[in-house]
Parts: structure tokens; sequence; C-alpha cells
């Protein structure tokens, strides 16, 4: 694996963190970025439910 089982474990709340203090310091400018890291968040969040759920 190219990253470590620590961080990819906390991807998705890093994302969530990213998009939360990107609106915190840039207000409505960043709404976009942070809408786009709120999904990625989202999205990674739901694949890995998905596999392990499969698993």
């Amino acid at each position: 694996m190219w990253i470590s089982k620590y961080w990819y474990e906390k991807l998705p709340a890093l994302y969530a963190a990213a998009a939360l203090l990107s609106l915190a310091w840039l207000g409505t400018p960043a709404a976009f970025s942070a809408t786009l890291l709120m999904a990625a968040a989202a999205l990674t969040a739901w694949w890995r439910y998905q596999h392990r759920r499969s698993d």
C-alpha cells in the first residue's frame, strides 16, 4: 500500500476537516471547494462501508 494504514483510515475525516477549515478561514469564496471536499469525504466513507460490508 502506498499510504500508511493510519492515514488511510483517517482520510475521510481529513477531507471533512479541510472543508470546514476552508469555510472558516476563507468564507463564501471557498464554498465550492468545501463542497467538493465534503463530497470526497462522503464518497470515500461510502466506498469503504460498501467494501467492508461485502467481505
